[in-house]
């Protein structure tokens, strides 16, 4: 069986509301895995992040069959907020990257 028949599968025994109620279980344990790999950054808690993250990308692949609409807006926003990502980088350079300020007129006697 391939990965799409897998999905509509799911959704037809489990039905559109449990499978999107899953997509919230999901992500919530997505959330808390991001947190307590932030806390104790070891193998297994980056194990487990990866492992919330495939569940959370499985159940995304099944909400776009439930609502196909997804699918392009997920697009869009996705180019939208990209290129909202970029102009901040093109912005604002993280201070670490820039050289230290040698200026004299700035510098305190």
């Amino acid at each position: 069986m391939e990965e799409k028949e897998i999905y509509k599968e799911a959704i037809n025994r489990y039905g559109y509301v449990a499978q999107t109620e899953m997509l919230l279980e999901e992500s919530l344990e997505l959330a808390l895995a991001t947190r307590k790999f932030l806390r104790e950054p070891k193998d297994k808690r980056l194990f487990d992040l990866g492992s919330e993250i495939a569940d959370v990308l499985i159940m995304i692949e099944q909400f776009k069959i439930i609502s196909p609409e997804i699918e392009q807006i997920i697009i869009e926003q996705k180019e939208f907020k990209l290129k909202r990502l970029k102009k901040g980088l093109d912005k604002t350079a993280h201070p670490e990257s820039q050289p230290p300020n040698t200026n004299k007129e700035n510098k305190k006697n």
